[in-house]
């Protein structure tokens, strides 16, 4: 006969809370119900896990126990929450922590334990929590509890302890709830090799002492609070960061000019002190010559053509430089060469500056670049042929300068760039068809320059765009009808050109479409009723044109839909009433002497006539209506849309010079 064995959860998990009862006092009977006969699932203050009968939670708290912890309890391994606050427990806090790994929350407040803080404590790589606040501990805070990278709420108060780190090696309390200023003493713990604080509340400045720890390797106070200029510690003693690799002090409220022991520690090879406040000459880095990261972007430095030829001197010494960000600053004057830096580069931003001169002379040097983003400066001249060469460009960020000439034909080895922006210059020229071989493109931007000729059909063959911004240039032709291969677009703009024929009903095949703007052209035709199948579609403009024919009943369906506007066409017949139609503040149909109403609401708010009934004239009001609305989304760089008086009297004059 085979012999059936007990539920090993059952007594694995049940021998512990029994024998840490029998060690206790209990005036209240709490315990009772904890028998050999019942499960310890169906216990006062236990949890089970759901899917067996392993302890996951124990909580006893303010039920008056009086003994010891057993250290029986370390057979629940399955531990999370261990809450034995507000008892009368006493003696020491000796548990197998090794066998607990999974405790999150141990709650232990306003006991009488004795004894020294555990170091074991920090195997318990999971803990969240550690309250031992209001007992008898005495001895040296752990300094292994440092390395509890998961530890939110330590509360050691109300007890005998004294503070002893000198072994510390790592301190990390990011993203946590920390306020206050970096305690001096930081720079005490002679052996502390790595800070990190970032994503705090902490405020004040940073201790002169913690930049004059020679044991430094890793800083990090990203996103606080912190503001004023860098310290500037004592010149006696100090050891100018030996050791420091790697420093991030960005996206707080730093100030002032970046000390000299910053910029001659030789050993950094990432430095960020992006997003802040600092000022003065953009500096000098010739003596980071390890330095592979350089992000100085959205701060207030300054430079001429003089310091940007120092500056790019002394990067040059930066021999391994792969990431240079000095973006959004207020560097000025004619930007140099580049030939002498790193040809490990794969990242260069000068973008959002006062630049000026050519397009930066070397570029082509870049055989690893992956983003080239010089966008929002006055540079001049020629796009050159170079860039044809950086075949692992994915980002090609040219807009809002003084570019001029033909865009060269760059584009048929770029086959991984998914990211082209070449707006606000003055191009002329036509739209290269090698941009069919950019299968990666997501996004196309070469609106406001002077391109001319049609769009080539292979742009609507790049099956990943989402973007297509062609707004404000002197294209001709029909909208291809392979607009709607575009399954992934997002936003067409390709308003005030000379687009002409009709608008494709199979631009409905663009089933993610959020924006549709096809304002001051010369399409021709009806409007499609197949637009009212775009269910996504949250603005769509084709004002200014010569559309004909009835508005489609199907655009009531688009749900979506927060801005309409039809003016200015030749539209006739009745104007639907569903949706959209239904709140004339955001749709705009003036313009079209030919449309009417039956329903005398909307006749009277758009300020229509109704529709004729059979036998009776009808006659024609032609009114302005002013609507007010805005896209709740239009993403790419600079573009926004907003319909008001000011835009359809700017598009009725381009309407007007082309004409």
């Amino acid at each position: 006969m085979s012999q059936q064995l007990p539920d090993l959860d059952s007594t694995t998990q049940k021998q512990p809370l029994l024998s840490f009862k029998l060690q206790l006092r209990d005036p209240r009977n709490a315990l009772s119900g904890w028998t050999q006969n019942s499960s310890q699932c169906n216990w006062f203050g236990i949890t089970c896990t759901t899917n067996g009968s392993r302890v996951e939670s124990l909580q006893l708290g303010s039920l008056g126990l009086v003994g010891n912890l057993a250290p029986s309890l370390s057979n629940l391994t399955s531990l999370t929450t261990l809450n034995l606050s507000h008892n009368l427990f006493h003696g020491q806090f000796r548990l197998e922590f090794s066998r607990l790994s999974l405790l999150q929350h141990i709650d232990l407040r306003n006991n009488s334990i004795n004894g020294t803080v555990p170091a074991s404590l920090s195997l318990c790589q999971n803990l969240e929590t550690l309250r031992l606040q209001g007992n008898r501990f005495t001895g040296d805070i752990p300094p292994q509890l440092g390395n509890l990278q998961r530890l939110g709420i330590l509360n050691l108060s109300i007890n005998n302890l004294t503070w002893n780190l000198s072994s510390l090696t790592s301190l990390g309390l990011a993203r946590n709830t920390l306020s206050g200023e970096i305690p001096s003493e930081l720079g005490q713990l002679r052996n502390l090799q790595q800070i990190q604080l970032s994503e705090n509340n902490l405020s004040g400045q940073i201790p002169a002492s913690i930049f004059n720890m020679s044991s430094l390797v890793f800083l990090s106070v990203t996103q606080n609070n912190l503001s004023g200029n860098l310290p500037i510690p004592p010149a006696d003693g100090f050891q100018a960061l030996p050791n420091l690799i790697q420093v991030f002090l960005a996206l707080n409220r730093f100030e002032g000019i970046v000390p000299d022991y910053i910029l001659n520690a030789s050993s950094i090879e990432w430095l960020d002190l992006s997003r802040n406040r600092f000022q003065g000459p953009i500096p000098l880095f010739g003596n980071m010559r390890k330095l592979t990261k350089l992000d100085l972007g959205q701060n207030l430095f300054s430079s001429n053509t003089s310091r940007n030829f120092q500056f790019v001197d002394s990067l040059a010494n930066c021999t391994q430089l792969e990431y240079l960000m000095i973006n959004s600053n207020r560097l000025s004057g004619e930007f140099p060469s580049v030939v002498n830096l790193s040809s490990n580069m794969q990242h260069f931003c000068i973008s959002d500056n006062l630049l000026t001169g050519s397009f930066p002379q070397g570029i082509d040097k870049f055989q690893n670049l992956i983003s080239l983003s010089i966008e929002i400066n006055s540079f001049t001249g020629d796009i050159p042929r170079g860039i044809a060469t950086l075949r692992n460009l994915q980002s090609l960020l040219v807009y809002q300068n003084m570019f001029s000439g033909e865009i060269p034909e760059i584009f048929a080895d770029l086959t991984r760039v998914s990211e082209i922006a070449m707006g606000n210059n003055q191009f002329s020229g036509k739209i290269h068809i090698s941009l069919g071989d950019c299968q990666q493109l997501q996004t196309l931007d070469l609106s406001w320059n002077r391109l001319s000729g049609s769009i080539p059909e292979e742009i609507f063959k790049l099956s990943n765009l989402n973007y297509l911004i062609l707004v404000n240039n002197m294209l001709s032709g029909p909208i291809p009808s392979e607009v709607g291969n575009l399954k992934q677009l997002q936003v067409i703009d390709v308003s005030e050109n000379n687009l002409f024929g009709n608008l494709t009903p199979l631009i409905s095949g663009c089933s993610v479409l959020l924006y549709l703007n096809i304002s001051v052209n010369n399409i021709s035709g009806e409007i499609p009723n197949s637009l009212g199948s775009i269910m996504p579609l949250e603005v769509l403009d084709l004002s200014y044109n010569n559309l004909s024919g009835p508005i489609p009943q199907d655009l009531e369906n688009l749900e979506s839909l927060q801005m309409l506007n039809l003016s200015f066409n030749h539209l006739q017949g009745e104007v639907p009433t569903g949706n959209i139609f239904s709140n004339s503040s955001v749709f705009s149909i003036h313009g079209n002497n030919e449309l009417c109403s039956s329903d005398q609401e909307i006749a009277r708010n758009l300020e229509l006539p109704q529709c004729k009934t059979k036998g009776r004239e009808r006659k024609h009001l032609v009114r302005i209506l002013v609507p007010a609305a805005g896209a709740r989304r239009y993403s790419v760089y600079m573009f926004g849309f907003l319909l008001c008086v000011d835009i359809d009297i700017q598009k009725e004059e381009k309407a007007g010079e082309k004409q």
